[in-house]
């Protein structure tokens, strides 16, 4: 239904060196697209589908928000891993992306609901279960709230994670 896509172009514009196409069977977005100290190219997005679980010791199980990092011609993945709870659908927009020059990985979004009625018309289920860390801003989530999380290099480990927001209203 919708996939996400990378392309490399030359640096005078004129032409595609190498363009991959990523995504499911269902519904896939790419949200950013970042490159780590060495040229390789990293990215996140969100998932409808069930996304490749590839080299990484860190992953949430049928989660629906990815990061991927990939050979700099796009021709393969090095690794590619799922975060969030686990729900049918994906838990958080992702508004901001990083990778810092120890290729740890940092990604943030809103989650939840954004009208009082319940609906949601950005099909998101919200943040509740996702992962947290021992030493988290905060903790526990009204299901409505911003997530921040950082994925070791390699996606090896769960660096951080935490809620920011307020406890109750309509979402942040």
């Amino acid at each position: 239904t919708s996939d996400g896509f990378v392309a490399r172009i030359a640096n005078n514009g004129s032409g595609i060196l190498d363009l991959t196409y990523m995504g499911t069977q269902s519904y896939d977005a790419v949200y950013g697209v970042k490159f780590d100290n060495n040229g390789f190219p990293y990215v996140m997005g969100t998932s409808e589908g069930r996304w490749p679980v590839l080299n990484a010791a860190f992953s949430n199980p049928n989660s629906r928000q990815f990061v991927a990092k990939l050979e700099p011609d796009l021709s393969s993945f090095i690794y590619s891993t799922v975060f969030g709870s686990g729900a049918a659908r994906p838990n958080i927009s992702p508004v901001a992306f990083l990778v810092d020059r120890c290729e740890n990985v940092y990604i943030s979004g809103w989650g939840g609901w954004i009208q009082p009625s319940g609906t949601d018309p950005f099909n998101m289920s919200g943040t509740l279960g996702m992962p947290v860390t021992p030493d988290a801003i905060k903790s526990i989530t009204d299901n409505m709230d911003f997530d921040f999380i950082v994925i070791q290099k390699d996606a090896a480990s769960l660096l951080y994670a935490t809620f920011f927001g307020q406890s109750g209203g309509e979402g942040e």
